[in-house]
């Protein structure tokens, strides 16, 4: 059972905003004037990644690219968005399927007693009090 991988989308620079700074600190003067660090931003996942510890601002831009690439707010985002493609049903459509009537249970306290609900007990809800509400 060999199966096959595809890519299914691909996130680059180009999906990303990205931000140079001054890393500030000790480590000179070239800290405070130039602008080394690097901060990138996902702006679909709101992920970001950012680094400054490179000489270079591309280094610091390729590594806060990998860091952003690697937080649960992206690597969330990125599974989501595969699930989509596949076709796979989404954590709305989940939860749309279990909140269908015939999965939930509806219990009243009557006579000091909590038993299932019938839809005759809703004419006057004054004198029941629903569980986890009035109890």
């Amino acid at each position: 059972m060999n199966k096959k991988r595809r890519l299914l989308f691909s996130t680059t620079l180009k999906d990303c905003k990205i931000q140079h700074f001054c890393t500030g600190g000790p480590g000179g003067s070239n800290q405070n004037k130039k602008m080394m660090g690097a901060r990138v931003i996902h702006e679909e996942s709101g992920a970001v990644g950012e680094c400054r510890e490179h000489r270079t601002q591309k280094d610091n831009t390729r590594e806060a690219f990998v860091r952003m690439s690697k937080t649960k707010k992206y690597q969330d985002w990125a599974k989501v968005k595969a699930a989509k493609i596949l076709g796979q049903s989404s954590i709305e459509d989940k939860v749309n399927e279990q909140m269908q009537e015939h999965y939930i249970k509806v219990e009243i306290k009557k006579d000091e007693k909590w038993c299932a609900a019938v839809p005759e007990d809703f004419i006057d809800v004054t004198n029941y009090p629903l569980r986890g509400i009035n109890e």
